[in-house]
């Protein structure tokens, strides 16, 4: 069993389309979504749509909360993109995606994705430092501590957890259980402007992940961005540009 995991698109269309044409040469069986859909990019509501169209199962991001809830005024900019339909899809989306594999034991079989960690779509679980850290205080400099870490996984038992959130690719095995992230398909913050996902594998014992990068027209992207009426827009094109934390 081939799955593809797509994660952080962040409303970035063209980074979604190369990915997508990408998996579609992989032939996978399934793709699954791990959240971070529509907030911080020039097209949210067509990433939604083409998510929707391929009947890809997606788990709720935090910044997907955040445009439910809208907090700032990109939030706010996002969610008056979407459609009323839209907005409930966003709304109904769960925490967690499970998958079996054929002839496996769920939960001890199963492929976990999420968007963090299975109890939180916030959570800041760091497995590894993070490639390209900015400062000491970014946070993500520190691998998070054991005990801190089993209490993010809730409990959850898989033979591989997957996330993304943190834009970088990581592993850990935090109290018997392991756990990955994938890279950001819309906005890679590990200094490869490349867009990124992932590909697990089932060889009938394990989930086996392995990381891809696909080249897409970053700076058309940034060109169209900055065009845009999108708050917070120069911000996201310096991270997209860069391919790194930006701070203004």
């Amino acid at each position: 069993m081939k799955i593809a995991i797509i994660s952080d698109m962040h409303g970035n269309l063209e980074a979604l389309q190369a990915v997508l044409k990408d998996i579609d040469a992989e032939q996978v069986d399934q793709i699954i979504c791990g959240g971070d859909i529509v907030n911080k990019g020039a097209n949210p509501a067509e990433c939604l749509q083409l998510i929707r169209e391929r009947n890809i199962p997606s788990v709720m991001g935090n910044t997907d909360m955040d445009v439910l809830q809208r907090d700032e005024e990109i939030d706010c900019w996002v969610n008056d993109q979407l459609s009323a339909e839209a907005l409930e899809h966003l709304r109904a989306m769960s925490l967690h995606h499970r998958l079996t594999p054929p002839n496996g034991k769920s939960p001890q079989d199963d492929l976990l994705v999420v968007h963090s960690t299975p109890r939180d779509c916030y959570d800041l679980l760091v497995c590894e430092p993070h490639p390209k850290p900015i400062t000491e205080t970014d946070g993500m400099t520190v691998p998070t501590p054991e005990a801190e870490a089993q209490e993010m996984l809730d409990g959850a038992v898989a033979n591989l957890i997957v996330y993304g959130h943190i834009h970088y690719t990581s592993y850990r095995v935090i109290g018997g259980q392991r756990v990955a992230s994938i890279g950001a398909v819309g906005l890679p913050l590990d200094g490869d402007q490349r867009a990124a996902y992932g590909i697990a594998k089932w060889d009938g014992d394990m989930w086996n992940l392995t990381h891809k990068r696909v080249s897409y027209d970053v700076e058309g992207v940034i060109t169209k961005m900055l065009a845009s009426e999108m708050p917070t827009k120069a911000r996201v094109a310096a991270m997209l540009k860069a391919a790194q934390w930006v701070r203004f």
